[in-house]
């Protein structure tokens, strides 16, 4: 007889890093050089805007609206671009980055490569990964820290300031599926731990307590 094969779903730590840690990963760019300002832009966009690497590398200058305060995105599984609205630290840093870049046009990629083989080139989400990594390795973050755990933190790091507003998490990370954002939440709020926690309760006992029951 065949047995029946069950779906199982893998866990996801979807918790990330506080946001105070991420500060820490800022400090150590200097955004005054020119390969700073890009990555301060990119980091900045990362946490505010919830962009994953795809979109992020997916812009051209084009693509950035400093009037209007919004970025032009292609975003995932998505067949037309939509707007995002930008913070004004977000429209600084990307207008820091342009200026100290000088020379530029409309078509061209808003994050460049700034290395001699391939000065010009659009940046790779690989070269956005090392980055990351590189950052969060001067801060003592965990190894595996990348990209788009800066989307959970920050997901993680809203819900927790607004005690778990689903919706407006919804909106930052463009997740079409509000259930991906209760798993976030459930996460950030250990669950699992805390029901754990009190069922140990229900079979703890002090130190004496062993002896008598001998």
């Amino acid at each position: 007889m065949q047995q029946s094969r069950l779906s199982v779903k893998p866990y996801r730590d979807t918790r990330g890093i506080t946001a105070s840690k991420f500060r820490l990963m800022m400090v150590f760019i200097n955004r005054f050089s020119l390969a700073g300002a890009r990555d301060f832009a990119m980091m900045t966009l990362l946490w505010e805007a919830g962009l994953r690497r795809s979109e992020l590398v997916g812009c051209d200058v084009r693509h950035f609206d400093s009037e209007q305060k919004r970025l032009s995105i292609l975003g995932k599984g998505r067949n037309e671009r939509e707007w995002i609205d930008l913070t004004e630290s977000g429209v600084r840093a990307i207008s820091e980055w342009l200026e100290l870049r000088e020379v530029y046009g409309l078509t061209e990629p808003l994050f460049i490569s700034l290395d001699r083989a391939n000065w010009g080139s659009r940046l790779s989400g690989t070269s956005v990964y090392r980055i990351v990594r590189a950052l969060a390795k001067k801060a003592g973050v965990s190894e595996n820290f990348g990209p788009h755990k800066v989307r959970h933190s920050g997901t993680t790091t809203y819900l927790e300031m607004t005690g778990g507003d689903l919706r407006g998490a919804q909106a930052y990370s463009r997740h079409a599926n509000l259930n991906t954002l209760k798993f976030y939440d459930d996460n950030r709020k250990q669950l699992q731990k805390k029901a754990s926690a009190k069922l140990a309760e229900t079979i703890s006992w002090k130190k004496d307590s062993s002896k008598s029951a001998n």
